[in-house]
């Protein structure tokens, strides 16, 4: 096919001061570059901050993160707290409304749901659109006004086609009046070159959490499930990989319950240096209160670690055979651990792991996507 140019809409994508932010649809990007398609990203509800820092953020991401010279990065400065001020900046701003029309952009994919109505003026362009729908935006849709919910719905039922990372996206999506038309259930995938099977587990247990230590990873609970677990297997080294708001409150808990030794803290690191961890866990606990398909459940399990995880979101879908699903209710912590103390006494066999991985590597994901351009544009 001709190259193609693609236009990425998102509020999500990695910056200066957090380079992990949206590594997902960076991924993605990446991989398209490898099939000779151009990608412009629109980052918009970027703060003036990091606004001022991002001729360096993007030589420091080249380096780090793998960025392509196909890949062009337009920030969209605004403060967060007054959207309707960033409506009026992006389309008809004649900076980036000039900027679309001279790029002739053949696509337009709006990652998470929210994107189209922050900037819903680009679709009087005309330019085809597609939405990846990834979790929390359809998951947390009935919370808002019943404006809101028509208004997002609405968009994807005109859009062109619609990716959804899970099952449960999609049936969220149609609760709330999507049509159910012109969509495909895409999974997010891992990177093969930085998760891989090494057979050599460390000699005692070690278990482990990764991501940010926010509420809606329910990352509080983190110190009363190592707690339960150390109790049943006082040797075993637990990893909190990860930073946020959460992370002092959690260092008290772990030295209030007599476990700090065993509990180790350690930042956000690169990917690289992650699989290396994951491949000394024996188990990789997900107690999240909501997620779309998370990506760190197929890096585990690439690893050849199982995952524990809650019933919320994605989560069931992406374990499958490869760990343990815990439902929500009294007693979580507890459950939790005791479904992570399970695989500890009798680990999960290394070909169902490997089974359940094959397919997921972002190669695999992208030519799946890939294939739904080339549809729209012929």
């Amino acid at each position: 096919m001709t190259r193609m140019r693609l236009l990425i809409v998102t509020d999500c994508f990695p910056n200066k001061s957090n380079l992990y932010s949206g590594i997902f649809i960076q991924h993605r990007c990446t991989e398209l570059t490898k099939h000779s398609a151009k990608i412009h990203v629109f980052k918009y509800h970027q703060l003036l901050n990091q606004n001022f820092e991002f001729s360096y953020m993007k030589d420091y991401t080249l380096d780090s993160l793998g960025f392509s010279s196909d890949i062009d990065v337009t920030i969209v400065p605004t403060f967060l707290q007054t959207p309707t001020i960033f409506q009026s900046q992006l389309v008809p701003n004649l900076t980036l409304g000039n900027k679309i029309k001279r790029n002739q952009f053949d696509i337009i994919h709006f990652h998470f749901l929210w994107s189209v109505a922050a900037i819903n003026k680009i679709l009087s362009l005309k330019i085809p659109y597609v939405v990846t729908c990834h979790g929390s935006d359809v998951n947390n849709l009935s919370r808002h006004s019943q404006r809101t919910i028509d208004y997002r719905i609405g968009a994807l039922n005109r859009a062109d086609h619609v990716f959804f990372v899970s099952q449960k996206g999609l049936d969220n999506a149609v609760q709330m009046g999507f049509s159910g038309k012109n969509y495909s259930v895409i999974p997010n995938g891992y990177n093969s070159d930085s998760f891989y099977r090494n057979e050599d587990k460390s000699d005692g247990p070690v278990v482990g959490f990764v991501g940010n230590l926010y509420p809606i990873k329910r990352a509080e609970k983190l110190p009363e499930i190592f707690n339960q677990i150390l109790s049943q297997h006082p040797s075993t080294k637990c990893y909190v990989i990860g930073d946020g708001e959460l992370k002092e409150q959690i260092q008290s808990k772990c030295n209030s319950f007599g476990i700090s030794d065993s509990v180790f803290f350690i930042d956000k690191i690169p990917q690289n240096e992650l699989g290396v961890y994951m491949r000394e866990m024996d188990v990789l606990m997900l107690p999240s209160r909501n997620e779309g398909f998370p990506c760190v459940v197929k890096e585990a399990q690439a690893c050849g670690t199982a995952v524990v995880g809650s019933d919320r979101g994605g989560i069931p879908e992406a374990i499958g055979a490869g760990g343990k699903i815990v439902k929500e209710g009294p007693d979580f912590d507890i459950r939790f651990a005791d479904a992570v103390s399970s695989l500890l006494n009798k680990n999960i066999d290394s070909k169902i792991l490997d089974a359940a991985v094959d397919g997921y590597t972002w190669e695999q994901t992208v030519k799946k996507e890939l294939a739904i351009y080339e549809q729209i544009l012929d």
